[in-house]
């Protein structure tokens, strides 16, 4: 249940972006050409199926690999996790690492063009 909400409020914002972002950012770079952009069905669609596609493969995987072994007896024998890191950890904390960084990433680089967009208007201002 958890992976399709997070599948789906992955989609929605994907396709609130897809409607929105291309006209701003085209609005933005040149004003003057009056460019309009109408999102594409295809894309939409790819977008859905994608989210849909992630939310069973992520939210079976979970659940098919807790039912194919003895959870009671390793519960009852009471042993500590391998020290060691395995390849699913690998898997599960590269991705997470790698969104903070692409995360810390954009904010500098958001930070960076309102910067340079207020040094812009200041010097307008003052000629």
């Amino acid at each position: 249940m958890e992976s399709l909400a997070l599948a789906g409020c992955g989609a929605a914002i994907g396709l609130r972006w897809q409607w929105t972002l291309p006209g701003w950012i085209a609005a933005r770079l040149a004003p003057e050409l009056g460019i309009v952009m109408v999102p594409d069905l295809r894309v939409a669609l790819y977008t859905v199926a994608l989210a849909v596609v992630s939310c069973l493969a992520f939210g079976l995987a979970p659940a098919l690999h807790g039912t194919r072994g003895d959870i009671a007896g390793v519960l009852k024998a009471g042993t500590p996790p391998a020290a060691r890191i395995s390849l699913r950890q690998l898997f599960a904390g590269g991705p997470s690492a790698i969104s903070v960084m692409l995360l810390a990433g954009a904010g500098m680089l958001v930070t960076a063009w309102d910067a340079r967009n207020i040094r812009i208007q200041a010097f307008a201002s003052t000629t």
